[in-house]
């Protein structure tokens, strides 16, 4: 539901725009318009608000489900609160939401409980639309929109304090305060920005808890304010150096806590949101820098968050890593779009780095120069701003290599090479801590991996002491080392058990490393079904 009214609005919104953009361009080139007002009112923005109107003749279609009653019952209370005189911000609201309310109904909260079951799905829907300036405040006087007089709603009640009203007010980011601006979407533009500014000029705390903030219920449940949320996580992904930075390491390494906390919107759910939202290609290019310098350094340095635990460069790098390769997957054109040009690149090729910078740059270089973009630009943010250059996959070696190599190893069953230089230290490195019991009690897996004299703790800690590399070191080794073991596991030398273990401790070691881990079952499937044909 939350989904649908922040798309499905922003879709009418774009529309409209794009009408009202041809409108206000048609105005402009025509010299009996020179010097009139260049706001025009589309038909589609017109036949909205009509719909809208008729709307309230379906009451008995509009009530809404559990999850969003509370949502409604406050559109609803808004409505009634500014006819009677007094605008709340969103403190008010937020009390409605909570379960301290008397259980019983008397004197003025009789009256407020009998208004909270008010609320339906039009107001949500004329909400997210006064969001985003398709509608105004008059919709409140519509005839049948509210059905409450002012007098029923207590005074003692809109006097109440939020958590957002409280950061707007200049209170400090306690941990309380936190905790409940990460449960409670904010209710305006004006709000995001708060915590924005938070994040970019405030002190490591102050930053991590803004990135906390953005990353909970405005992104995932914040309809109204869900288009700025995405805007800003983006803008905070690709961060600029700072003025007069003068620090020993990286501006992006200085701010790993920070960046790794943004990252962790990872989940299958707001990986979608990005996506319906069409922000894909510009956190793409984000998420491809910090991979390539995270992914450059040695793990030899780590922070302590606030739970106590660490984190180092190989951590921020899978989860940025991981983030990327899901928007490979969601962000591609439709099949019918790519199959109606001949000339258009087959399917397979959207799903690459070069196509979503490619996207990113044309966007970029292009926005604005519409009436339409300058439509768009009224509703965001003025305080919101993106590099214009263009990003090209040749800036980021390491990526581009390990991206060819995996190619590579897609198109080919089986590699067929053998390591050469120091990858084959890093090779024998993990197929020891892999598979450390099976090469003390027998054979090495490869010619060159280290003799089983050793003991096992003496050989795991040898191990270890190798790969403190960078972790594109490691990938690049991973293909040969899924190669050793599944030839191993195809001659018997090695049991699909002791495979699975392998595989898994190799995950733990670098998430990353998940990608090819699915190459290789897909490789041991192939053997399983030719058997020696493919050895």
């Amino acid at each position: 539901m939350c989904m649908l009214l922040s798309i499905t609005t922003l879709a009418v919104t774009h529309i409209i725009e794009e009408e009202e953009g041809q409108l206000i361009e048609e105005a402009e080139h025509s010299p009996t318009n020179q010097g009139k007002d260049k706001q025009a009112l589309g038909k589609c923005r017109r036949e909205l608000i009509t719909s809208l109107q008729l709307l309230g003749d379906y009451e008995s279609l509009l009530t809404p489900p559990q999850p969003v009653l509370v949502e409604a019952n406050q559109a609803a209370a808004k409505a009634i609160m500014f006819l009677s005189g007094k605008p709340v911000g969103s403190g008010y609201f937020e009390y409605m939401s909570t379960n301290d309310m008397p259980m019983k109904c008397c004197d003025t909260h009789f009256f407020f409980c009998v208004f909270l079951a008010a609320g339906n799905l039009r107001h949500l829907i004329v909400e997210a639309s006064i969001a985003r300036n398709l509608l105004d405040t008059s919709v409140y006087y519509w005839p049948g929109y509210v059905n409450a007089c002012s007098n029923q709603i207590p005074c003692s009640i809109s006097n109440h304090v939020s958590g957002w009203s409280s950061l707007m007010e200049g209170s400090q980011l306690t941990p309380a305060l936190v905790n409940v601006l990460v449960a409670t979407p904010a209710s305006s533009l004006a709000e995001i920005e708060k915590i924005y500014e938070i994040a970019i000029n405030g002190s490591d705390e102050e930053t991590i808890s803004a990135a906390t903030i953005l990353c909970g219920a405005s992104l995932v449940r914040g309809w109204n304010v869900q288009e700025h949320t995405v805007l800003f996580i983006t803008k905070l992904l690709s961060p600029l150096v700072p003025p007069n930075y003068s620090g020993a390491e990286g501006h992006l390494t200085s701010q790993a806590p920070f960046l790794n906390l943004l990252i962790g919107i990872s989940s299958v759910d707001c990986v979608h949101i990005f996506s319906l939202h069409g922000l894909v290609p510009l956190l793409a290019a984000g998420l491809t820098l910090i991979c390539e310098v995270f992914g450059s350094c040695v793990p030899d340095a780590s922070w302590t968050l606030a739970t106590g635990e660490k984190l180092t460069h190989w951590e921020v790098f899978s989860n940025a890593f991981t983030l990327l390769l899901r928007f490979w997957r969601f962000d591609h054109l439709p099949v019918e779009q790519v199959r109606s040009d001949a000339t258009t690149p087959p399917f397979g090729s959207l799903l690459s780095p070069e196509c979503l910078l490619l996207v990113r740059n044309c966007k970029l270089a292009s926005f604005g120069s519409t009436a339409k973009d300058r439509q768009r630009l009224k509703r965001w943010s003025n305080i919101l701003c993106f590099p214009v250059e263009p990003v090209l996959m040749d800036s980021f070696p390491k990526l581009n290599f390990w991206y060819r190599q995996h190619q590579e190893c897609i198109a080919s069953i089986r590699s067929g090479r053998v390591p050469g230089g120091p990858v084959h230290q890093i090779v024998d490195a993990l197929l020891g801590m892999m598979f450390r019991k099976v090469s003390n009690d027998a054979e090495p897996l490869t010619p060159t991996t280290s003799g089983s004299s050793s003991s096992s703790g003496l050989a795991l800690d040898d191990a270890l002491m190798k790969l403190k590399v960078p972790a594109w070191d490691i990938l690049e080794a991973i293909p040969f080392v899924l190669d050793a073991a599944l030839t191993s596991c195809a001659y018997g030398r090695l049991s699909t058990r002791e495979l699975a273990t392998g595989l898994k401790d190799l995950a733990d070691f670098l998430p990353a490393s998940l990608v090819t881990t699915l190459q290789a079952t897909f490789q041991l499937k192939l053997r399983e079904a030719y058997g020696s044909q493919l050895l």
